[in-house]
């Protein structure tokens, strides 16, 4: 989902994923992953917000880019991965 900075908390989750389409640098994403309302988010005070690859989690498709998603989600929430 897409959501602007004004509303990041809508993004509150156990687990967020998140990342950018293009450069991270043309991008708000280091105002917004600097922000006030994104320090407030569960998943970030409790360590469980990871980037993730563009390619392979929103714009990847078939059975490559899928096994890719499910090895990262693995690594992530997996204890000792």
């Amino acid at each position: 989902m897409e959501v602007s900075p004004e509303q990041i908390d809508k993004a509150d989750a156990d687990w967020i994923f998140y990342g950018v389409y293009g450069s991270p640098g043309s991008t708000n994403q280091d105002a917004v992953l600097g922000g006030a309302l994104w320090k407030t988010l569960g998943a970030v005070k409790s360590g469980q917000a990871r980037p993730v690859s563009d390619e392979t989690w929103f714009l990847g498709l078939g059975v490559t880019a899928a096994n890719s998603v499910l090895a990262d989600l693995k690594g992530f929430v997996t204890p000792g991965s």
